[in-house]
């Protein structure tokens, strides 16, 4: 369906929804309720005494990641992980993208200047800036880009190893090649700066 002629409610929907949805997730990432589900499902009691939370919350925002699928009910009314949620979500899994929901939860928080930037033509304060001053938003940055970063390191070894000759080979030309997927130019800055921490193993970057 054309977006123009979409009807009001449909509108509604690709608004409110999704919202729920990504603060719901993001809480969720922030409490650590998938790492506390990781060994495996609890009561609802349980689940909220492990977060300090209270049941009646704990309760309410687990059904809806139950409904968007992070989180299952079973037989015996205990709430565990989805398959999806213990393999992205959790330290036992794939890879735990948990990082990603906090940090996401710190730009959620910069979404509501949205207005007042569009207003002046720029933020009253630089995201790095603002990192500067708010020292666990940049942490929790860096935790996320260097979870990115591990899931493509193999695809960047993969594509170097491919271009072969010995020739020194850029992210960005690897991937204008075809050799390596796309990757985002924030990532590509990250590695780039673990090289270059490379040779100070007592570095904390």
């Amino acid at each position: 369906m054309n977006p123009s002629t979409a009807p009001i409610p449909s509108l509604a929907l690709d608004v409110y929804w999704p919202m729920m949805k990504s603060a719901a997730l993001i809480t969720a990432g922030e409490l650590g309720i998938f790492a506390a589900l990781s060994p495996g499902p609890l009561p609802v009691e349980e689940l909220a005494g492990r977060l300090g939370t209270s049941i009646q919350g704990t309760d309410r925002l687990c059904a809806v990641l139950t409904q968007t699928g992070y989180l299952e009910r079973t037989p015996e009314n205990r709430l565990g992980n989805s398959p999806h949620a213990q393999a992205w979500l959790t330290q036992s899994g794939q890879q735990d993208w948990t990082s990603g929901l906090r940090w996401f939860g710190h730009a959620w928080q910069l979404m509501s200047g949205v207005r007042e930037a569009v207003v002046r033509g720029s933020p009253a304060i630089t995201l790095w800036d603002r990192m500067h001053a708010h020292p666990g938003m940049g942490q929790d940055f860096a935790a996320y880009m260097k979870d990115y970063a591990a899931s493509v390191v193999e695809d960047v070894q993969r594509a170097i190893h491919a271009a072969g000759e010995g020739q020194p080979q850029s992210l960005a030309r690897l991937t204008r090649r075809r050799i390596l997927p796309s990757v985002s130019r924030t990532a590509r800055r990250y590695l780039r700066s673990a090289r270059l921490a490379h040779p100070y193993p007592g570095l904390d970057y």
